[in-house]
């Protein structure tokens, strides 16, 4: 498992960019926590065409308010 190569959560983010670069993703679906909810991991996986599920928290403010009105 990744996170258990990788000794702080500071390092956690690059390390998934990271990992995203080297698989084929196109047309899969990644799951990824709030941690990751970030504008350079989505950027990634929406030109390399993957699917994606990700966890906003409401400490993001503009992007929670985005969501629930969409909902």
């Amino acid at each position: 498992m990744l996170y258990n190569c990788v000794d702080s959560k500071g390092n956690k983010i690059p390390a998934v960019r990271e990992l995203l670069q080297m698989l084929d993703i196109t047309g899969v679906m990644v799951k990824l926590d709030a941690m990751h909810c970030q504008k350079e991991t989505l950027s990634q996986l929406i030109s390399r065409k993957a699917d994606y599920v990700i966890q906003a928290k409401r400490n993001q403010k503009k992007l929670y308010s985005a969501i629930s009105n969409v909902f």
